[in-house]
């Protein structure tokens, strides 16, 4: 895709990898002018910038820069805005916006806000060199720790990764007595998502409270800012849930010619997920008695193993806690009801 004109995107342009590098919006639309991204060598997003083009020398900017560990999950966000260049002189500033919660899998995060700055500086080492640094200022954390609730958002994710609803670690007090005393303790629910199959959050069946949950679908970040639709980056891909599509083809089409190369988990969204947008994950559970609990099932991407056969699974086994006990492998969906 290289344009959207029900969108008023005017051009869509893409890299030699097949990711996305900007997007122009035409004329007179409401919101930034252009999105541009940026990527690691492993096509991770490493940042989002959003221009906003007010005249021929007015170009305002703002966006997002992500901190990953070397498997590619966010740690953290840094914004970067308009309102934060006018609160110092100079004007390369940012602040984190939100830490990254992990327990195996991403559980929530936490927003606390701390404001950066850079300073240039410069000095010499005694001879005829000259050195020129720049110094990144914040604020000192405190000598003493303090409980802050209401900042911390957890996820709650179906079996896909689905995220259905996040709640606050802020419990909300009832006093059914009426003694001045709490009896019991809701959760205070952020958020909460319905959605269709391939993705599509269901209208009117989302409820957010504050500023939300920027993950949805798959457990991926959801990016409006392209217009009415959603976007969701899957590393290798941009998905739309609305179409239940890909915007790119598959890089491994040419292994899997019985597929659309623009198809989503191969059109088994019941009970699968996108791996990265390359290939399909599905998720197969049981319990028999006391054996363990079943709950992730990997095709692997060789087209044959040491004993010639074609479809292989990887299973990874969970006690009732959630702890791995281990892995195997499986050479049909028989074997692994055996």
């Amino acid at each position: 895709m290289v344009r959207d004109s029900s969108e008023q995107i005017e051009k869509i342009v893409w890299t030699v990898q097949g990711k996305v590098q900007e997007v122009h919006f035409e004329a007179g639309k409401p919101g930034p002018s252009v999105l541009q991204y940026e990527y690691d060598p492993m096509g991770n997003r490493l940042a989002k910038k959003k221009l906003y083009v007010d005249g021929p020398v007015d170009i305002r900017s703002e966006g997002q820069y992500y901190v990953r560990d070397p498997q590619g999950n966010v740690l953290a966000v840094y914004q970067y805005n308009e309102e934060n260049i006018a609160l110092v002189d100079d004007k390369d500033s940012l602040y984190l916006e939100e830490l990254h919660l992990y327990g195996s899998a991403r559980l929530g995060i936490l927003k606390k806000p701390l404001f950066l700055r850079f300073r240039n500086e410069s000095g010499h080492t005694g001879g005829d060199e000259a050195l020129a640094f720049r110094t990144l200022m914040g604020v000192a954390q405190s000598s003493y720790q303090q409980l802050e609730l209401g900042r911390r958002r957890y996820e709650l994710s179906n079996h896909l990764g689905n995220v259905l609803a996040t709640v606050s670690d802020k419990s909300l007090g009832q006093d059914s007595s009426q003694t001045g005393q709490a009896d019991y303790y809701l959760a205070q629910v952020s958020s909460a998502s319905l959605y269709y199959p391939f993705g599509w959050e269901m209208p009117g069946r989302k409820f957010v409270s504050g500023e939300g949950c920027r993950f949805g679908f798959n457990g991926k970040e959801d990016d409006r800012d392209w217009g009415t639709q959603n976007i969701q980056d899957y590393g290798f891909r941009l998905y739309n849930p609305s179409i239940g599509k890909f915007l790119s083809v598959d890089p491994l089409a040419k292994s899997f010619p019985w597929n659309s190369c623009y198809a989503f988990a191969e059109g088994d969204v019941v009970r699968s997920v996108d791996l990265d947008g390359l290939e399909k994950e599905f998720y197969y559970t049981m319990d028999k008695g006391q054996k363990p609990i079943l709950k992730s099932v990997s095709y692997g991407d060789s087209p044959m193993d040491s004993e010639g056969n074609r479809e292989v699974h990887v299973v990874d086994y969970f006690d009732d806690l959630g702890y791995k006990l281990g892995q195997a492998v499986h050479h049909s969906v028989d074997e692994l009801e055996s």
